[in-house]
């Protein structure tokens, strides 16, 4: 009888034995599945991920870059004709607009293309679709290096009676003046009516020293005329046309503003720096 038991008691424990074993055994075979079907495809350090990813993206940055080439192309192609022909120059940047939207140099160039066909209200509604673009919200900084252009739209801004506008842009323009101006460019408020009437003269002054900067003197020296036109009795204003008659070589004229802006200074602020200029004009003209 014991006997009997031993044997029922061995069968058993090998029927346990060989069903662990092949459980193991079936557990060991689909390891391998199991970790295929847990593993991500696109982990970062899967050896074919680079290859996925790209395969992806590779369309959409073939697009970017013809759009891109397009716009550039487009920016190229206004500016070349602008000079000479501000209608086509119009053509070019409106279609660059389209293609970006919300970058400044389309914007700002179709503002000068408008400007110089005498669409001033256009051109302004240009301007101000450049200032509102995301890279220059409310701040200007979209033109740090476009003296002359913040200044154009500070006039165009003023002449449609927008003055807090034109402050702005002024007061932007002559920060970014490099070299910084030789005589301070203040705006003084009117006491009898808070008014800043030489604002639209100050404009053309800050204006005609970009131009200077870009050695277009002939175009610097309208801005000053401009400038004296709005406010003659302004000891700057006689300052900036007389050092713009100097550089043009107009130094008769050239005394005589110096000699005003001399003669007009109240504070002795401008009244020295006049005086340097309107010596080196006499010995010129000896």
């Amino acid at each position: 009888m014991r006997n009997y038991k031993y044997v029922a008691t061995a069968c058993i424990l090998g029927s346990v034995t060989v069903i662990s074993y092949c459980l193991a055994q079936a557990a060991q075979k689909n390891r391998p599945a199991q970790l295929h079907q847990n593993t991500s495809p696109v982990r970062s350090d899967h050896p074919g991920q680079s290859t996925q990813v790209n395969a992806r993206i590779r369309p959409y940055n073939a697009a970017l870059a013809a759009r891109d080439q397009k716009y550039e192309t487009l920016l190229e192609k206004g500016d070349k004709v602008l000079a000479d022909n501000p209608e086509e120059a119009e053509t070019y940047f409106r279609d660059a607009t389209l293609v970006y939207s919300y970058r400044n140099d389309a914007w700002k160039g179709l503002a000068k293309a408008l400007d110089a066909q005498g669409k001033t209200s256009q051109a302004l509604s240009a301007y101000h679709e450049a200032f509102e673009s995301p890279a220059g919200r409310g701040e200007y900084s979209n033109f740090p290096g476009e003296v002359e252009t913040l200044a154009r739209y500070g006039i165009l801004s003023e002449a449609a009676g927008q003055h807090e506008e034109a402050g702005r842009a002024f007061t932007k323009a002559r920060s970014q003046l490099n070299p910084p101006p030789i005589i301070p460019l203040e705006m003084h408020p009117d006491p009898q009516n808070r008014t800043m009437p030489q604002l639209p003269a100050l404009l053309q002054v800050v204006r005609g020293v970009a131009l200077e900067h870009q050695n277009k003197n002939d175009e610097a020296m309208t801005a000053f005329k401009q400038a004296a036109s709005l406010q003659p009795n302004d000891s700057r204003v006689q300052y900036y046309l007389g050092y713009g008659y100097q550089k043009t070589g107009q130094f008769a004229a050239s005394k005589t503003a110096f000699e005003n802006a001399a003669r007009l200074d109240t504070d002795g602020s401008i009244k020295a720096a006049a005086q340097e200029k309107l010596a080196a004009v006499q010995n010129q003209m000896r």
